[in-house]
């Protein structure tokens, strides 16, 4: 478990390098004024922020996440998890 959440720490820092982040978000369901909102407070990690929102749901699984990442265009990322 520890090893998973580490990774998904380090998947945030990389969406958070620009506004990958954002594309990220959209594809975990989050929605377009959560969004903005995020983008508004200048956090310098926003998709740590969203990967906890994401978390949370039911749904939420490291498989689910690895395929969303795989289908936005991001498999080096995803086989990091």
């Amino acid at each position: 478990m520890y090893g998973a959440v580490v990774m998904i720490s380090f998947v945030s820092l990389l969406f958070s390098a620009d506004d990958h982040w954002k594309v990220l978000a959209d594809r975990l369901g989050m929605d377009h004024v959560t969004i903005r909102f995020l983008d508004s407070r200048q956090k310098s990690n926003p998709a740590d922020e969203v990967l906890r929102h994401w978390e949370v749901k039911a749904y939420s699984t490291v498989g689910t996440l690895y395929d969303i990442l795989v289908d936005i265009g991001y498999p080096i990322i995803a086989d990091l998890l």
